[in-house]
């Protein structure tokens, strides 16, 4: 066993060159395939962590950004009439873009009592002042 050992550190020395391209192959080899395990790892729980739900968006035609935009009553009646069976709830949602501190900030608002439905949120309220805003996600 010790001349196996012998002779594989003597051909290693032998071509040095060779033998530290086929180490640093190697490693490159054993670093992806611990990259690319954790990466699918991750994938794995972000997968798991995704709800579907069914939450709709409506913002008028040609709007990138839905801060411009906005739909009459006519339209959201119109949506009732079609599909009276799928909207249980409808509201007026608010998007603005803020600098706050020098970070760009997308802020929503909707009415008060649709938070918990529209946002998933539950805002707790200390001696009248906005104390936090507990996330449900």
């Amino acid at each position: 066993m010790l001349a196996l050992g012998y002779f594989t550190f003597k051909d290693l020395l032998h071509d040095r060159w060779r033998s530290l391209l086929t180490i640093i192959s190697l490693a490159v080899v054993a670093a992806g395939y611990l990259l690319l395990a954790s990466l699918s790892r991750a994938f794995l729980v972000v997968g798991k962590q995704s709800q579907v739900t069914d939450n709709l968006v409506i913002i008028t035609a040609d709007t990138i950004d839905p801060m411009e935009s906005s739909l009459d009553e006519e339209i959201l009646q119109t949506a009732r009439e079609i599909a009276p069976d799928q909207i249980q709830r409808s509201f007026p949602t608010l998007f603005r873009h803020m600098n706050i501190g020098g970070r760009i900030l997308q802020v929503r608002a909707v009415p008060l009592e649709e938070m918990p439905t529209a946002l998933d949120l539950t805002l707790v309220l200390v001696t009248g002042r906005l104390a936090r805003a507990d996330c449900g996600w």
